[in-house]
């Protein structure tokens, strides 16, 4: 079944983590890596169940790559999730444990900030890989993707009425 659902949503890679220590639980999909390493963002949310969190990843990462072909960027597309449990000990310990999973990727895959985390998440990520953006240092993207969900729907608008 993985494997026929990788295939439907043309799926180059899939990659699945746990870390009893910290609690981690992540999922790395990776959509197509043709233009470069695959970006995109990790995302921090509980789901009703695993099928539901892989699901995700490979939505969104499937997305990704349409994003970065419309902004003419290289770079292919990906996505991670890491499934929010009820109780995690340390935060951070749980990043940096996802640092050491990107990392394993060896620049397959580029991970940013998405619903859930943070750019301090990010500085945790980066103390075990180089492959992460969003950090505190480059500044954190979400006014400027909250700028462009506001056009888009100010778009919406405009058209409806007009």
């Amino acid at each position: 079944m993985m494997f026929a659902l990788m295939q439907s949503a043309q799926l180059e890679s899939l990659h699945l983590s746990v870390d009893p220590v910290t609690g981690l639980k992540a999922v790395i999909a990776i959509h197509n890596t043709r233009l470069g390493p695959a970006l995109g963002g990790c995302r921090y949310l509980a789901y009703p169940n695993d099928e539901s969190a892989v699901g995700d990843a490979i939505r969104l990462a499937q997305d990704m790559s349409y994003k970065a072909a419309l902004a003419g960027l290289a770079v292919g597309g990906g996505q991670a999730v890491v499934v929010r449990a009820a109780h995690v000990d340390s935060r951070a310990a749980l990043f940096e444990a996802f640092g050491r999973c990107v990392d394993q990727l060896d620049g397959r895959y580029i991970t940013a900030i998405d619903s859930g985390t943070s750019t301090a998440d990010m500085d945790c990520i980066a103390q075990h890989t180089r492959h992460v953006t969003s950090t505190t240092a480059a500044g954190d993207p979400s006014p400027h993707t909250a700028m462009g969900v506001f056009c888009r729907h100010s778009q919406h608008r405009i058209v409806a009425i007009g």
